[in-house]
C-alpha cells in the first residue's frame, strides 16, 4: 500500500523556484570568476559590460533549460516566465542596493533575459528523455 506523502517536487511552484535559485547561483559564480579575472588582469570597462550580459544571459538560458525540461510543453512561454522573474530579482536587488530605482539602462535587461530564458525553455522541452513514459512499437 503506497502512502500519500506530500513531496516537494510535485507542489505547484517548486519546478520554478528550483530553476530560478540555480539561475540565482550560476549568475552569482561567473560574477566572481569575472571579478577575479578584472582584478588579475586589465580588461576595459566595455569588455565588462559584454561580460555582464553574456552572465546575465547564461543563467536566463539555465533557469528556462531546467524549467523547460521538467514541465515539457510551452518551453517559449515558460522560459520567458524565468527570464521575468530573474528580471525582478535583479531590479529588487538594484533597488535595495542603490536605495532608488536602477538607471534607465537596466530596462535593456528585460528583452535580453526574457529571450534567452526562452531560447533555454525551447532547448529544455526538446531534450531527449531518458527514460520515456511509454513506447511505441
Amino acid at each position: 500500500m503506497k502512502r500519500n506523502r506530500y513531496k516537494l517536487r510535485k507542489s505547484k511552484y517548486y519546478n520554478i523556484v528550483f530553476s530560478t535559485g540555480c539561475a540565482v547561483v550560476l549568475i552569482f559564480f561567473l560574477i566572481l570568476l569575472f571579478a577575479y579575472a578584472r582584478s588579475k588582469t586589465d580588461i576595459p570597462d566595455v569588455a565588462v559590460s559584454v561580460l555582464l550580459y553574456l552572465t546575465l544571459s547564461g543563467g536566463s538560458m539555465l533557469s528556462g533549460y531546467l524549467y523547460g525540461k521538467s514541465h515539457r510543453h510551452n518551453g517559449i512561454i515558460n522560459g520567458a516566465k524565468c527570464g521575468v522573474i530573474l528580471y525582478a530579482l535583479l531590479f529588487l536587488c538594484g533597488i535595495l542596493y542603490l536605495g532608488a530605482f536602477p538607471p534607465i539602462k537596466f530596462i535593456l535587461y528585460l528583452p535580453l533575459l526574457c529571450i534567452s530564458g526562452a531560447t533555454g525553455g525551447v532547448i529544455g522541452v526538446n531534450t531527449v528523455i531518458k527514460n520515456p513514459p511509454f513506447t511505441s512499437d
